[in-house]
């Protein structure tokens, strides 16, 4: 039995196996590129170092709209916005602003999220991680922190 492979045929699978290797690898980069890239920072306040900050870092010309800030602890989330309403922003000069969650934004490219009305007592001492969510349903998350009561080291 004599079998005739025909090598025109193998050159064109692998031309159709490569076709769709970059047709995958050209979506994920335009993915990959239009995903907004944002830094969330828990620091101590940079002005009287008794309370704790949020720290948002973001292109300055995307747009940006805060639905929920809150914690989470061992896999569950704990959010602020729902129980107090409304966030404090620190402008340069250290004043806080209250504004209503949902919160939009274009301009600046640091935003400040005081958190000197929310209660964090209950957290000192433990692991946790600060999140942001936006109105497309990203979370923004910072590294897990272990809080310590900066009232107590005045």
């Amino acid at each position: 039995m004599n079998t005739f492979l025909y090598s025109g045929s193998i050159w064109d699978i692998l031309t159709a196996i490569g076709t769709v290797g970059a047709v995958i690898v050209s979506l994920w980069i335009a993915i990959r590129s239009s995903k907004k890239k944002i830094t969330l920072i828990i620091a101590p306040d940079s002005i009287f170092q008794h309370h704790y900050e949020l720290n948002l870092l973001k292109n300055p010309f995307d747009y940006f709209v805060i639905k929920e800030v809150g914690i989470i602890y061992r896999y569950k989330k704990v959010q602020f916005s729902n129980s107090y309403k409304s966030i404090e922003l620190l402008d340069q000069t250290g004043t806080t602003i209250d504004h209503e969650v949902p919160f939009a934004f274009s301009k600046g490219h640091l935003i400040k999220i005081h958190l000197s009305s929310v209660k964090l007592d209950k957290w000192y001492g433990k692991k946790i991680k600060f999140y942001i969510k936006d109105f497309e349903d990203n979370v923004f998350k910072t590294n897990k922190v272990k809080l310590s009561n900066l009232e107590k080291k005045k």
